[in-house]
Formats: C-alpha cells, sequence, structure tokens
C-alpha cells in the first residue's frame, strides 16, 4: 500500500504500510526510458522531428512523467503518462502493443498513490486482460503480482471479500506452480487468519526458496520478510521479529545500509517492536534509520519522507515524548497536501493522528477540528462503508466522550462497532478497542452490567489475539480494576489494577508517563 499512516488510530489499520519488497516489482517501463523531466518546449522539439504521436514522443512523456514521479508530483506525472498512454491506444497495435500493460501499471501506481483507487483499479484490471491475453494463460508470476495489486486496491476500497478471493486465488495458483509451498496449508491458523494470511501467503512466502535459490539469496530475503509479516499476523511475535532481524540484515548486505529496501525492512520490524513487543528504544533506532534513508533517497518535502515523519512522530507519542511529535504530523500533513492535495486521504490520517495527540494534550477545540476534517475527507475519499472512516468515528466517540458529550459519543462508537464487526469479525483487535471505549463510556453513565459485559468480551478478544502481555490488555485490565472497585469489589479491582501495571512496567520501562496514573482508554496508533 502506499503505503501503509500518529497518535490514536488502531496500528492494524495502517495506511501507509510500506509495500514489503517483492522480487516481481512491475518495473517493466520504468526500465525501458531514464527518467528526465523534459519541458513542454522540449516536448514540443521531439514532437516535431519525430512526429506527435510517435514512440519517441511516448519515450519522451514516460520518461518526464517517472521524473516527476520520484520528485513526489504524482500529479503531473499523471498527466504525462495520460498523454503517452492515449498516443499507444490510438496508434499502431493499440491494445495489443507491447508497452500498454507496464503503462497502465504504472498510472494504476500512481492514481492509487493520489487516493483514486476505483481508477487505479480499473487500470490494474484492464493491465491484467492484456496480460492474460499476451501470454494466452491466466496464471503465472505477472498474473499473480497483478492480482496481488488488485487485492490490495480492493483492500483499499474496502471489499475486504472480493480481495480475500484475490489472494486465495493467488495462493492457489502459488500452490500448483510451486509444491514447497504446500507446507502453508498445514500452518496453525491457516484457515482463520482471513485477509492477511491470504495476503502475506499470496506474496511469494515459500520456505523453499532458502534451497532454491541459497539460504542468503536476494529471493530468499524476500520471502523471509513476508515470512515475518505472516508470523506478525499470527501473534507469533518470537519468530517475526527473529526473521524481520534477519531479512533486514541480508537486504543491508545485498544493498548496503542505506538502500529503500532496509528503510522498508527497518519499518516492518520498528512496528512489531513498538506495538507488539514493546522495545521502543529499539524501535526508535529503527524509525531514525527509516527517516534517514527516505531523507536521503527522496529529500525531506517526499511524501515516502512524509510517511516516516507521520510514523516517527507515531513512536514519539508512544514514548510520550509530544512536543517532538507535533512539528512531525504538521510537516508530513504539509508535505502531502502540496504531493496529493487536500482531500487525500493521507492527509486525512495525519489529521486524526494529530487530533489524538490533542486530545492527549487536552486541546479539545483543536482535537475537533482536525478530526472532523479527517471525517469529511474520509467521507468524501473513501466513503462511510470503509474501516477509515470507521476509524474516525472511534475517534470522535473518544473525543466526544472527553468533551462529556455522552449520547454523540456512544452513537459514533455504536456505528464505529457495528462497522468493523461486520468487515473485521468481532474477535478482531480493532473490535476490542471500540468495545474498550464503549465499556468505559457506560461506566461514566452508571451503566455497570453493560460495562462490564463489554470489558470482559474486549479483555478475552484482546488475551487471545495478542497475548496477555502488551499494552491494550494492560489498559483493559487496568479498566476492568476501576470497574471492580466501582461496583466495590476492591480486592479483585486491586489485583486487577496491580497485573495492569506489571504489563505496562514490563512493556515499557518503569520511568514511562504511562505508570503515573493512566487513562482508562489506550489510544492505538495507525501506521504503515
Amino acid at each position: 500500500m502506499s503505503a501503509s499512516e500518529v497518535a490514536s488510530e488502531p496500528a492494524s489499520t495502517s495506511e501507509i504500510a510500506a509495500t514489503e519488497p517483492s522480487p516481481f516489482d512491475d518495473a517493466d517501463s520504468k526500465a525501458t526510458v531514464q527518467a528526465k523531466a523534459f519541458s513542454e518546449e522540449e516536448l514540443q522539439t521531439v514532437a516535431t522531428q519525430y512526429g506527435a504521436e510517435s514512440l519517441e514522443m511516448v519515450d519522451a512523456l514516460n520518461s518526464s512523467a517517472l521524473a516527476y514521479e520520484n520528485d513526489g508530483d504524482y500529479r503531473t506525472a499523471i498527466q504525462l503518462f495520460e498523454r503517452g498512454l492515449h498516443i499507444i491506444e490510438n496508434g499502431p497495435g493499440g491494445k495489443h502493443h507491447a508497452s500498454l500493460a507496464p503503462l497502465l501499471g504504472n498510472l494504476s501506481s500512481l492514481h492509487q498513490a493520489t487516493g483514486d483507487f476505483a481508477m487505479a483499479l480499473s487500470l490494474q484490471e484492464r493491465e491484467l486482460q492484456i496480460v492474460v491475453e499476451q501470454q494466452g494463460a491466466d496464471d503465472g508470476p505477472k498474473i499473480s503480482a497483478i492480482l496481488t495489486n488488485i487485492g490490495h486496491l480492493q483492500m483499499s476500497l474496502g471489499d475486504l471479500a472480493k480481495a480475500e478471493l484475490v489472494f486465495k486465488r493467488v495462493l492457489d495458483q502459488d500452490l500448483e506452480s510451486c509444491p514447497g509451498m504446500l507446507h502453508l496449508a498445514d500452518m496453525p491458523g491457516f484457515a482463520n487468519i482471513g485477509v492477511s494470511r491470504s495476503l502475506y501467503a499470496a506474496c511469494w512466502v515459500d520456505a523453499a526458496m532458502p534451497q532454491m535459490y541459497g539460504e542468503d539469496s536476494l529471493e530468499s530475503t524476500h520471502s523471509i520478510n513476508n515470512l515475518a509479516g505472516m508470523y506478525e499476523t499470527q501473534g507469533r511475535y518470537d519468530e517475526a521479529e527473529e526473521l524481520y532481524t534477519k531479512s533486514l540484515m541480508l537486504y543491508v548486505k545485498h544493498y548496503g545500509d542505506d538502500h529503500p529496501y532496509v528503510a522498508v525492512a527497518a519499518n516492518n520490524l520498528a512496528v512489531l517492536l513498538e506495538s507488539n513487543r514493546g522495545k521502543l528504544e529499539d524501535a526508535m533506532h529503527l524509525r531514525t534509520k527509516d527517516l534517514q534513508i527516505c531523507a536521503k533517497h527522496h529529500g525531506p518535502d517526499h511524501p515516502e519522507t512524509a510517511g516516516s515523519m507521520n510514523n516517527m512522530a507515531g513512536l514519539l507519542v508512544m514514548m510520550a515524548e509530544y512536543d517532538k511529535a507535533v512539528p512531525l504530523y504538521e510537516s508530513a500533513r504539509e508535505v502531502w497536501i502540496k504531493s496529493h492535495g487536500p482531500d487525500h486521504p493521507l492527509v486525512a490520517t495525519v489529521m486524526s493522528n494529530h487530533s489524538s495527540l490533542m486530545l492527549k494534550l487536552g486541546n479539545y477545540e483543536e482535537a475537533e477540528r482536525l478530526q472532523l476534517r479527517a471525517l469529511e475527507i474520509r467521507t468524501a475519499s473513501v466513503g462511510k462503508e470503509h474501516l477509515d472512516y470507521a476509524s474516525s468515528l472511534h475517534l470522535l466517540g473518544e473525543l466526544r466522550q472527553s468533551q462529556g458529550r455522552l449520547q454523540e459519543a456512544e452513537d459514533h462508537l455504536k456505528e464505529a462497532l457495528s462497522m468493523r464487526s461486520d468487515k473485521l469479525g468481532r474477535q478482531h483487535q480493532e473490535v476490542a478497542q471500540t468495545l474498550d471505549l464503549l465499556s468505559n463510556l457506560y461506566h461514566q453513565q452508571g451503566r455497570l452490567a453493560d460495562a462490564m459485559t463489554l470489558r470482559m468480551e474486549c479483555i478475552n478478544i484482546v488475551e487471545a489475539r495478542l497475548g496477555p502481555a502488551n499494552q491494550l490488555f494492560a489498559t483493559a485490565l487496568f479498566s476492568l480494576g476501576e470497574l471492580l472497585r466501582t461496583e466495590g469489589n476492591y480486592a479483585r479491582a486491586e489485583e486487577a489494577i496491580q497485573r495492569a501495571h506489571s504489563i505496562r512496567e514490563s512493556v515499557f520501562g518503569p520511568n514511562h508517563p504511562e505508570l503515573r496514573g493512566g487513562s482508562g482508554s489506550q489510544c492505538a496508533l495507525e501506521m504503515e
């Protein structure tokens, strides 16, 4: 995802996710011409010399488009690619021209980057149709790569059911073409992991890679990285950390320590360490590396660098270094507005994250302004059936509760809970996060029986999904202790609060502000 999104939305909704490196990246057309930004005068010279509808003109347009894309000016790049597409479609060969499919793929990626997921999906489906016709078959690595992109786009549009069907189709093709992948079907939890499980399995995860290409080969490195992601979705964090660490070391070995793939691998490991392992200092080291690499390769005003700034801010919020997080949010928002326009989903993400930080700081007026604008953008860009919209409702409910507007808070949280339950299943971590807030709200209203029902459901989900040694479980236990104390059950309340304190100390260390009278509601982070 273009990628993949800091202060209080669930990490699993990450909108700034860095795309996992793949040996099957679709860069066909990008390899045919060198990126160079042609002025309109230079393009006119090419048109005069070779013809306005010539392939040389297409090459010049593509070269210029790639240069603008590299600079983060995606909208200009789209205009140039579309001019080249028009020439090819209306020239000799038409839809059968060899350059058409990769050009459609490039355009799709750019529309995805600018938030036009529907257009990106339409272009990707056209590319798929052409490649199937050219190959005379509907399988193979190229087809699987395009199908995987289609699955990502369907997820971005909120159509998880279609996405899962696509990812399962890719997995079935991979299992048939590579018997070494058959072990996947026997892995624990395979049938129940859902879209994420199918996604990672589809992304060339293959334990046979080391035997096929060598233990330290680039192909094996890609597979190790993706296998780590699959273990992470299963809650197998020890194994995920080991494999993420290994893939990072191998990317450094293959590319050096400042390559964009190294930044992606560092980002993946950082997400695991900060969200599920409580290793915030280690995560900060990786986040710093990610940001440095992005700034070096793309410059400080590039969308990729903005993503790294946003994610760094999220970690700073977790570490209670709020003053350092604010300027990073502001800079990321400015870059994304410049590159994508003010109504892009990523702008909504950083505004939502910034809003959550303002809520932590008690600045309710600014938190409300930012969150309502994020909701407005998401309503227009992805619609009210999308999980991003549910995230905004969740956070707006938290804000309304803090403002004492309890009925509005309940309405927002119940709507978010319904959407998340329908789209993700009742046992999902994001469902537990909304149950946590709604239970706190019922407690505040004096509806103790309702609060206890939701509290226990939340605890059961988190323990089953993430295990007992994590931040969200500690938060749920702390809230349980507060609820038990209100009911007069002081012994059980003390037990729950002490256990929550012990978990938080193990996650954050003894000097973190979370240990100084933390809130009953825990804000998760929206990231890669």
